[in-house]
């Protein structure tokens, strides 16, 4: 799939890698899939998760993704 045939729902940039983290909603807006993309614009990683936000934290060197639990 080309990422610009869908709409995009949330974006994570990784400031120390320079590493896209793109969520992009599938059946709703919680099921999704989310693409790592690399600076050059290669994809590094694909997975389906359920989640619904995702940010970088600079003090965790982390990406963090929040999920609802029901």
């Amino acid at each position: 799939h080309s990422l610009s045939t869908f709409g995009v729902c949330r974006i994570a940039v990784d400031s120390e890698s320079g590493n896209l983290w793109i969520m992009i909603p599938k059946e709703n807006i919680n099921n999704v899939d989310l693409y790592v993309i690399d600076s050059e614009g290669r994809l590094l990683k694909s997975f389906p998760i359920s989640a619904h936000a995702i940010c970088y934290s600079r003090s965790d060197k982390a990406i963090w993704i929040a999920s609802r639990i029901d």
